[in-house]
């Protein structure tokens, strides 16, 4: 589905310092690269954490997801 490499993404990123360090140094504080290297960091980043999906035993999370109706 659309919605799990975005939540695979964010987790990664939670979990993962590194990967954190990796997504600051592209996205913000003197990056030069702009919208074209976050693009392209996060197309990488979506298969990386794919792989750390397996290796982690990840499975999608709904907390603090807004959930109308409930």
């Amino acid at each position: 589905p659309g919605w799990r490499d975005p939540l695979l993404v964010r987790d990664r990123l939670r979990a993962d310092p590194g990967a954190r360090d990796e997504y600051l140094a592209v996205t913000g504080r003197g990056a030069d690269g702009g919208v074209s290297a976050t693009r392209s960091w996060l197309d990488g980043a979506a298969a990386g954490a794919r792989a750390w999906a397996v290796s982690s035993g990840w499975s999608p999370s709904l907390d603090g997801v807004d959930r109308p109706g409930r």
